[in-house]
């Protein structure tokens, strides 16, 4: 008995960039494209439109079951502007005449201005956790006083007030934890700054300062503190001591760093605020 296998259609797929992004500084974009078929790729075409629709045919290896294909796209052709979008995407043919349209993704330019509003969306994100992270600290910077008050006079602590400081420490390890999430985000965010057409020196600028202050508090100091009181717990009343005085002052250093961090934040949208005055008057005149 003789079966009839259906010819399905090609598979494609824009590996790279594989997400929509920001038009890069030399405005040009490396595509990587994987395709594949059952019975063997026909041709392709890399589409994109702005304003008219433009096209490019794919250098494939014809009959092949599957292909991988990488060119350098340069855009600087289309006479790109601030707010321009350009979008784009693959269309595939295989050997039985099925045609396959890959996902559409877009390159944009982005105006200054949108820069400035996600630069401060992040600055405002970060300032508002810092503010219930310093409203937190403080809490327990009290906490740890009083258990330790009573360590002086008592000489040995309860089960309850033992597991109190285990909580206190991990609230603590959650904000470094935090902090360092906050550096890499905005580390990416440099990096595309730094990569996109439109180079905001002042802004890159702001955001490596408040990145190294972040460095700063989620200091190496703290975290060895954090973990030697961790050790501390488990020994005698007279180690607990002074481990609690090495946590102390870890935290005191900890709540200045938080402090200096909202003050630059704070001078920041303040700059940001004059900055759209300024904007505002200059439309007005």
């Amino acid at each position: 008995r003789i079966y009839s296998v259906p010819d399905l259609a090609p598979l494609v797929d824009i590996f790279s960039p594989g997400y929509n992004i920001n038009l890069p500084y030399d405005m040009k974009v490396g595509i990587g494209i994987r395709c594949s078929d059952d019975y063997g790729l026909k041709n392709g075409t890399f589409r994109y439109l702005f304003k008219d629709e433009g096209k490019k045919n794919l250098a494939m290896k014809k009959g092949a079951v599957e292909d991988t294909l990488y060119f350098i796209w340069d855009l600087s052709d289309l006479g790109l502007l601030p707010g321009d979008e350009v979008t784009y995407f693959v269309e595939l043919t295989d050997n039985g005449g099925n045609i396959t349209k890959s996902a559409t993704y877009f390159i944009y330019f982005p105006t200054m201005e949108e820069i400035y509003q996600q630069v401060s969306k992040e600055e405002d994100m970060i300032q508002n956790e810092l503010r219930d992270m310093q409203s937190e600290h403080r809490e327990k910077i009290e906490e740890v006083a009083r258990i330790q008050q009573k360590l002086m006079k008592e000489r040995e602590l309860s089960w309850a007030e033992l597991e109190k400081l285990k909580e206190v420490i991990t609230k603590e390890e959650k904000i470094i934890d935090k902090i360092e999430e906050w550096q890499v985000e905005l580390e990416r965010t440099i990096e595309k700054l730094n990569e996109g057409i439109v180079l905001d020196q002042k802004s890159i600028e702001r955001l490596k300062e408040i990145t190294k202050i972040l460095q700063e508090i989620a200091s190496e100091e703290l975290k060895r503190a954090l973990e030697n009181f961790q050790l501390e717990l488990e020994k005698k009343p007279e180690d607990i001591r002074k481990a609690l005085e090495n946590l102390k002052n870890a935290q005191e250093e900890l709540a200045k760093a938080l402090e200096r961090a909202l003050e630059i934040l704070k001078r920041y949208r303040q700059e940001e605020k004059l900055r759209e005055l300024a904007e505002t008057a200059k439309e007005l005149a």
